[in-house]
């Protein structure tokens, strides 16, 4: 399990943003701990992403290309060139 990293003044500017939220990414291969992480992630004030299993983690990290990088949900989705989780599919059609 990976969990996205911001600097602490990007953390802080991004955190409930609106109208349309931050995305923060995670990468996992556990579905069970993905939804907890989701959880984490939307308590603090982002919308969660998936980037993909463990193996891509180290686009989460410093250097990474998803590390420090604020976008919103339909950004996120051309970043990890994939389809965005169904809450977050429904929603973008919802705006179309």
């Amino acid at each position: 399990m990976a969990f996205g990293t911001l600097s602490a003044d990007l953390f802080e500017s991004s955190s409930n943003r609106s109208p349309e939220p931050a995305v923060l990414f995670y990468a996992t291969d556990d579905d069970r701990a993905g939804e907890e992480v989701e959880r984490l992630i939307r308590t603090a004030g982002f919308e969660p992403v998936k980037a993909g299993g463990i193996d891509q983690s180290g686009r989460l990290e410093v250097g990474g290309d998803l590390h420090d990088l604020v976008v919103g949900p339909a950004e996120a989705r051309s970043l990890i060139g994939g389809a965005l989780p169904g809450h977050l599919a429904n929603r973008e059609r919802r705006r179309r």
